[in-house]
């Protein structure tokens, strides 16, 4: 993990437990601290097709991370592209490898049908660039792996109160941080967030919690002027447990 990444990572963890330990100044309302496996599933929503300038880019690139000269530079990683001579394409899309991830979350619930939370996600998968029109010849051309956390926050409305199960629907937001293992270029974007699921009460005061969230954003581009500024759908089912205080 990258020292950026650890900071933020630092940074979430203690706004987490000072959000925990602030009932001194605030009074919790039926708060709790969960902790969760995700999953991670991307598929594309919509996209710009960027300008092809030359007949080289209009039959795609073939992209990799070395060392010296080349086309596009990041500190002391750079991008070596050749072209790859196949049908010609508009441009390349992105998705992502499905890949695991742990979510922290912290929920305050100030009326029995209403409450807020703010989350920190970490994962790690690689973005894969793929020909628009699918083309197999250069689906792995651009392979890069990635490190991602997400914080956001939540407005979640309890649809049905039980003793013990009680469903629930959130909406918010937040921003992602997109931090490639090979470089030290980062990017961030804005997160819509958007979580169904359902909290299943114990006797004591431990909880188990499933559900299925969803990401809409800007997929990075990593400066490849051959990748369009395209919205991607992140689906992220996930089930952990969590604590009352």
């Amino acid at each position: 993990m990258s020292r950026l990444s650890q900071r933020i990572l630092h940074v979430a963890c203690f706004t987490l437990l000072s959000a925990a330990s602030s009932a001194q100044f605030y009074k919790l309302h039926d708060a709790d601290l969960g902790v969760a496996a995700t999953g991670q599933y991307t598929s594309i929503i919509s996209s710009a097709t960027p300008s092809i300038t030359s007949s080289t880019a209009a039959q795609g690139q073939s992209c990799l991370w070395q060392s010296g000269e080349s086309a596009i530079h990041s500190d002391h990683e750079v991008w070596s592209c050749a072209a790859v001579q196949s049908d010609p394409i508009n441009a390349m899309q992105p998705l992502t490898t499905n890949s695991p991830g742990v979510l922290v979350s912290f929920r305050d619930r100030p009326l029995p049908w209403a409450s807020v939370e703010v989350n920190y996600q970490y994962t790690k998968f690689s973005e894969r660039y793929v020909g628009a029109d699918g083309d197999t010849a250069i689906s792995d051309a651009v392979n890069i792996p990635t490190n991602m956390q997400e914080v956001t926050a939540a407005y979640l409305l309890r649809f049905y109160h039980h003793k013990r199960v009680n469903p629930f629907l959130s909406a918010g937001g937040g921003a992602l941080c997109f931090t490639p293992v090979t470089a030290r270029t980062t990017q961030w974007r804005g997160t819509g967030l958007v979580t169904l699921g359902v909290d299943l009460q114990t006797d004591s005061r431990l909880g188990f919690r499933i559900g299925a969230r969803d990401l809409i954003y800007r997929a990075p581009t990593y400066a490849l002027s051959s990748v369009p500024s395209t919205w991607v759908s992140t689906e992220e089912p996930y089930a952990g447990v969590y604590v009352k205080f």
